[in-house]
This record gives C-alpha cells, structure tokens and sequence, in this order.
C-alpha cells in the first residue's frame, strides 16, 4: 500500500470521529435517562450539598432543596395602631437585594414588648407568604416592637430586619356631644334626678318665683347654713316655745353658753365617756394600772398590766381559742448571767401556739436577731420561712445582696421539701427530686442527615452557659459506631453555641448528642 493511500484512510478515520464528536457533544447527558430506587444529590463549586432530587431519606420522591443561602433582610415594617393590637405592613423589598430570591418561602413577623428584642420561636406572632408583601395584624394589649425575619426554602433564616415601634393598640373614646344636641325633648320624663345634678349646678335664677312652697321642703333642709345671721330673735323663740325636743342634735355648742354656767351639779353621774372626751384631752397624762382595750369582746388588743409579766394581748376572736397571743418582755434570771427577751407568740387552740423569741446573751449583751436591713447601703438580707400547706412543699430562703449602693450581684438560697435553689446574679442553679440543673451545663440532642462520606454539620444557637472557657461532648446514637458511623466532632464551642459534626457511610438520619460544660 502506497504512503499517500494510508494517508487518505487516516485523514477519513479522522474526520468521521470528528463528526461523531460533535453529534455527541450537542446530544442530551440524560437522555432517555432514568433514577431506579435513588436521587441524584447537586452540589455547589465548593462540594457542599444544595439539593436532593429523587427518593428521600423519609421515602418520599421529589426535589428538597438544602443548605440554602441566607435570604437578604426585610426592608423595616411599618406599624400602626388598631383596636385590640397593631397592624404590620410589609411592602415586599429587601435591604440589600434588590430583587426577590429564587427560593423565597415565607417573611416572619415577630413581636415583643422589650426593646432590641432578639427574633425566636416565642416571639412569632404571624407570617406573609407573598413575595409582594402584605399586611397583617397582631392581637396586643400593650405597646410592642416589630421585627421582620426572611426564609428560603430550605427553612435558613436571614438577618433580621430593623425594629419599628413601640407601638400599642388604639383606644376607644367617645364622641364629644356637640353644645344644644340633647335638647328638653329628648330627655324622657324623670330622666334628670338629683344624683345627676352637680351640686350648686341650680341657682336662684333658675328656680321660679314662688315655685318653692313648704310641701316641697324635705323637713331639715333648711339649717343655720341657710339663715341669714340674727335673723331670728328670741322674742320669734320664746314665741314659739322651742324645747329641747326641737334642737337638732350638736345645736347648741360651749360657744352659746355662759361661762360657768355649767357645772358639776348639772352632769349626771356616768354622762361623760371615752366618746365625749377631746382627743387631746389625755395627751401628757399618765394612766397607771389601768386595763385597757379595744374592744370588751371578740377580736381585741388588751393591755394588761395584771397578765404576769407586762404584756400586750391580742385575742382573735375564735370560739376555739384557748389563750390569746400577745407582746411581752422579760429578764431570765440564771444566776451568774441574766437574759433579757422579747416573745411574740400567737393564740392558743387545742395546744400551745407558735412564737418568736428574741433573747440577748446576758443582761447587757449584743444578742441580736435581723430579720431586713439597717442601712441598705451596706447590703441587705432577708430570711423567709413559708409553709406550704397539706400536700404542699414548705420554704426557707435566705436572700443577700452584695453592698454599695453603686450595684452588684445578689445571691439567694431557697429550701423547699423538692429540692434546694442557689442564685447568683441572673444565674441559677437548682437540685430538685435527685437531678441537678447548673447556669454553667447545657446539654441537647440534633438530628443530621449526613452526606455520605463527607462530614456534616448543625449549628446549635441561642445557648447562656456561663464560665470563661468552655468544652464540648459530643457522641452519636447509634448501634455501628466506627463502621456506618464513622465519626463525631464539634468546633465553635463557646458560651452561646456550637457546631456538631458527624461522618457516617450512607446518609442515615442521625441523633447526635451534646453537653457543654463552663470553667
């Protein structure tokens, strides 16, 4: 065979593997194509997974779009006031997009009453499913703010948008009655009776001449307030033979008596009593001896000096009273030292009563019992015994403040037949029925559906465990651990949060749990 012959053949080889090239490189990649019992997973230049098309890991078949990026901030709501809440309007732009994202979902509408309030689950009131905007109202009894808070479909959440408020809902008032609209004939037949009249609202213009006669006098409507002064004599008295039978009660006072005109011989024999005497009259005496009380019966307070030791009683009235409560003060004498003591005790029923004794060391001493604070100041405390009743855990809590008035921490400890509560500062620690909660331990449980082979990852937020450094353990619930479940992590472990990691071989819905611990 000739060179140029071989020549010709590989120059036609070439040219039909060229066409055969091009037919190809135009051709469908999937054409006539199909998925058997599985999905086709797409991922992002930086492999990391962005949808699922196909069979799901629930079963399901369809397309499950993931690990979206964030959707841009709502533009700020405008927020109005209408009976019984707020209005919320959004209209449907973006602080820095400016058109809609392809995987919108939803815009939330969050609520508080507490300002910079930070956007959660308990704080959502409403959602707008419209890309457009829209308007929505929000039930509230008081002043809130409002933010907004975008989402894609595949549930990330974007930054929140700025807040608008306070704003609270509207009242209601009445329409003012214009002057003259209500007119005589509106009025039904004694609509207007004297309580609705103002007093003094009818003067003397007002009243006919003549239209007062004596039938229409209520009988002591007219007093010494009424009577132009000396206008009645005491020939108009004597005239009318006046008795004591017709002098108002009080009528007559010392002013229109005679000095000395009255004297003992006049005051009959147990007239004058406690009610008679001027409030001032004892002021400056002394009473020696004397039982004095509030009442002769029931519930009282008695000062009796002939109750054993000087005391206050105080009875309550019960039937089943047996011996009343009371005040006293004493001094034990022990021989060599004495002690001086101050008891409060309640009344008796079917048994001693309860009480409080204040007791000095000896005559003399600093024996003290501070029940609240001398000078706050310098820190102050309480100490609170409660009981709690039938089937009802009862209470004691001792409660310190740190001193200055320039501020600090306060600490508590709270005993209740449950458990024991210790506070410090906004932080609590309680061991109530055996388990223990700590202000610097949080503990949680994800669920990750791993990409098979590549470690994937969930983000936990929101957490306050306190403590300046903090570790993290993390540990998967699984029955293969090192052969399907290839492996757990965490990384970003701070007070606030952390990230969990977790590699297995297929792609699993896996529990992973975590506790964080502060130091």
């Amino acid at each position: 065979m000739s060179n140029s012959s071989e020549l010709a053949r590989l120059a036609a080889r070439v040219a039909l593997l060229e066409r055969q090239v091009s037919r190809n490189s135009r051709a469908a990649t999937l054409a006539y194509s199909s998925v058997e019992g599985g999905a086709i997973q797409v991922h992002d230049d930086d492999g990391r997974l962005t949808g699922i098309v196909g069979v799901q890991a629930d079963g399901t078949t369809g397309v499950v779009v993931v690990n979206g990026a964030p959707p841009p901030s709502p533009s700020t709501p405008a927020v109005t006031s209408v009976l019984g809440g707020v209005s919320v309007r959004w209209e449907g732009t973006f602080v820095d997009a400016v058109a809609v994202p392809l995987d919108f979902a939803r815009v939330e509408v969050h609520a508080a009453a507490v300002d910079g309030f930070v956007p959660g689950p308990e704080t959502l009131r409403t959602t707008m499913e419209s890309p457009r905007g829209g308007e929505a109202e929000i039930a509230t009894g008081e002043p809130v703010y409002v933010r907004l808070v975008a989402r894609n479909t595949s549930g990330t959440a974007g930054a929140p948008s700025e807040q608008s408020g306070p704003v609270g809902p509207a009242t209601v008032v009445a329409e003012a009655v214009l002057n003259g609209i209500v007119d005589e004939l509106a009025l039904a037949a004694n609509a207007v009776s004297e309580a609705n009249l103002q007093p003094g609202s009818v003067g003397s213009t007002a009243i006919a001449a003549g239209a007062v006669t004596t039938p229409h006098m209520v009988a002591g409507s007219i007093n010494g307030d009424r009577i132009v002064a000396r206008s009645i004599t005491g020939e108009q008295i004597r005239a009318l033979s006046v008795t004591a039978a017709e002098l108002a009660a009080n009528s007559v006072t010392a002013l229109q008596l005679a000095a000395g005109i009255v004297d003992a011989t006049h005051i009959k024999a147990g007239s004058i009593n406690a009610r008679a005497l001027s409030a001032d009259a004892l002021n400056g005496k002394v009473v020696t001896g004397a039982l004095i009380q509030t009442a002769e019966s029931g519930r009282r307070i008695v000062l009796n000096p002939a109750a054993g030791s000087p005391a206050l009683q105080i009875y309550s009235g019960s039937p089943a009273e047996t011996a009343p409560g009371g005040l006293s003060s004493d001094v034990i004498d022990l021989g060599t030292w004495r002690q001086p003591e101050v008891s409060v005790f309640s009344p008796s029923v079917s048994g001693p009563g309860a009480g409080l004794r204040l007791r000095s060391p000896e005559s003399g001493g600093q024996g003290r019992v501070i029940l609240e604070p001398s000078n706050q100041s310098d820190g102050y405390a309480h100490l609170t015994v409660r009981n709690g009743g039938a089937r009802a855990d009862s209470e004691v809590t001792i409660y310190g403040a740190r001193a200055s008035a320039l501020g600090g921490g306060y600490h508590s400890q709270v005993v209740t037949g449950a458990g024991i509560t210790w506070t410090s500062a906004n932080r609590q620690m309680m061991l109530a029925d055996g388990v223990l909660t700590a202000p610097n331990i949080a503990t949680g449980a994800v669920k990750i559906v791993p990409t098979p082979g590549v470690p994937t990852s969930v983000t936990v937020t929101g957490l306050n465990v306190a403590g300046k450094s903090h570790r993290a353990f993390v540990t998967a619930n699984t029955t293969v651990p090192g052969t399907s479940v290839q492996g757990v992590g965490a990384t970003g472990v701070s007070g606030s949060g952390l990230t969990v990691w977790l590699t297995r071989t297929g792609s699993t819905e896996t529990t992973v749990w975590w506790m964080v611990i502060g130091s």
